[in-house]
């Protein structure tokens, strides 16, 4: 399993990473400077790998990297909010 780095594709308003030949993305809207995260999608034939996990994770530091904010509205990513604190400064 091959997992690049996370990329902000503005146009298409979502974090991306690309797993093999394939994308998994959290799709956001971004108000007032600020990433109100959407949706979280990893396809179904890398589901049951983490890759959820780590998608979230590189997303949430990709935003604490730009000096940025996020508001999670995603239960998934709610999920990886509550047993992990170290993003409390950056997503609510």
């Amino acid at each position: 399993m091959d997992v690049n780095n996370i990329l902000n594709d503005a146009g298409m308003s979502e974090f991306q990473l690309k797993i093999d030949d394939a994308k998994a993305f959290v799709r956001y809207e971004l108000r007032d400077d600020t990433y109100h995260l959407m949706h979280a999608e990893v396809p179904a034939a890398l589901q049951g790998r983490g890759l959820g996990k780590v998608l979230a994770e590189k997303t949430f530091q990709a935003i604490r990297d730009e000096g940025r904010r996020g508001v999670a509205h995603c239960s998934y990513l709610h999920k990886v909010l509550r047993n992990d604190s170290r993003w409390a400064d950056v997503i609510s």
